[in-house]
């Protein structure tokens, strides 16, 4: 009987776990992987999208202000397929951290 798993550490908590071959992701030769508990976190956090599209000719903006990364699918799937529409581009708008400058 071959083992099956391997020890990997979370990409985003950095806890390490014996987890099965087929968890682990590559991209760009760079082996990942994420807990259930940082995969469900980053799966139900509140993001904000910008989408750029095309409707009956007319292109049109949108800003998507606290959604989950699961109803974007939603979004687009109605775009699609209820509208016509065409997706141009989506883009995540990530909050900027302003630093603070103390002046003397």
């Amino acid at each position: 009987m071959t083992n099956n798993k391997r020890k990997a550490t979370c990409l985003l908590c950095r806890v390490e776990e014996m987890v099965p071959k087929d968890h682990i992701r590559e991209s760009n030769g760079v082996e990942y992987w994420t807990c259930e508990v940082c995969a469900k976190e980053h799966r139900e956090k509140l993001r904000t999208y910008k989408m750029v599209f095309m409707d009956r000719g007319i292109k049109g903006t949108a800003l998507l202000e606290n959604v989950p990364q699961e109803e974007i699918g939603n979004v687009i799937s109605e775009l699609i397929n209820v509208y016509k529409g065409v997706l141009l581009s989506i883009t995540e708008i990530k909050e900027q951290e302003e630093k603070g400058k103390v002046l003397h």
